[in-house]
């Protein structure tokens, strides 16, 4: 239920800000796609999605806890809005959640609930 309400954040975030093509990459541990809403573009990468993020100069990445957030920080640094939506609800390793959370906000990641 959390998934699918931070699933549904991120997707809000997309059409608020006029974004209609939203390409999905699963991560990688992930042993489903959790966060894939059903308009979604699967973005079928041969290699490190740091390439594919290099190359579609996104105008906002999106995820939970993903150490993905930090390198495309790294990558886009203001070109593109990087966002963490509901870290908060990370129940499992909470302790280390909140310390990427701290990470986060110090690199500049919008963190939402």
């Amino acid at each position: 239920e959390e998934e699918e309400q931070v699933a549904r954040k991120i997707g809000d975030i997309m059409q608020s800000h006029g974004i209609t093509r939203i390409d999905y990459v699963k991560h990688p541990l992930a042993d489903h796609p959790s966060l894939r809403l059903p308009h979604y573009h699967d973005l079928v990468i041969d290699g490190p999605v740091e390439v594919a993020i290099m190359e579609n100069h996104y105008s906002i990445i999106a995820g939970v806890r993903s150490t993905g957030l930090f390198t495309a920080k790294l990558l886009t640094g203001s070109e593109c809005e990087v966002i963490s939506v509901g870290i908060d609800l990370c129940r499992n390793r909470r302790e280390l959640a909140m310390k990427i959370k701290q990470a986060f906000i110090g690199m500049g990641i919008t963190v939402l609930p």
